[in-house]
């Protein structure tokens, strides 16, 4: 069991060895249950400019973080499991640096009440994809086909970032190449 005041020194640690391998820290989840005690670590690359993190990045932090969490202590209770990871393309906005990050990107967003596009009374939904436009403290717009939506953040139940395929590209992997992947 991880108490609330190593959750700190937790996040603390998971930090610095996500810097100490020329990554940050994306977000962490904790779960504490009997059965299914796991310490998620999601990383991303410092330098956007080299792409996002690899698996050699999400191995070095898995050992770095291993090794700080076995000096510390904090998991107390028998074995847990570790993973490091990174978010993925469509990749939860948890922290306002993740909403910051996502402008301009299309969006998936759930609601805890309906909502509806900025002046009309009608369309009244608790689910949409759209543009992330505009992110401020207490609220967030997104822009699709339907409208302008205006979202309070603490109606937002779960928002992340939606992948989607360009028109022109074409995606198949059972295919590979006009052989079919035979010579």
């Amino acid at each position: 069991m991880i108490l609330t005041k190593d959750q700190e020194k937790l996040q603390s640690i998971a930090e610095q060895a996500s810097e100490n391998n020329g990554c940050i820290l994306y977000d962490l989840q904790v779960s504490t249950h009997a059965r299914d005690r796991k310490i998620r670590v999601f990383i991303d690359r410092k330098d956007k400019d080299q792409g996002g993190a690899t698996i050699d990045d999400c191995e070095k932090v898995s050992r770095s973080l291993s090794l700080l969490l076995d000096v510390e202590d904090l998991v107390q209770g028998g074995a847990y499991e570790l993973e490091v990871s990174t978010p993925g393309l469509e990749r939860i906005l948890t922290q306002d640096w993740h909403f910051e990050e996502a402008i301009g990107e299309d969006v998936r967003l759930k609601t805890k009440k309906f909502v509806t596009p900025v002046g009309v009374e009608k369309g009244k939904v608790k689910s949409l994809v759209g543009k992330l436009t505009t992110v401020s403290p207490t609220e967030i717009e997104v822009e699709n086909s339907k409208g302008l939506w205006r979202v309070h953040r603490e109606d937002i139940q779960k928002i992340q970032v939606h992948f989607t395929l360009e028109k022109n590209q074409k995606h198949n992997p059972s295919k590979r190449g006009k052989n079919n992947g035979r010579r």
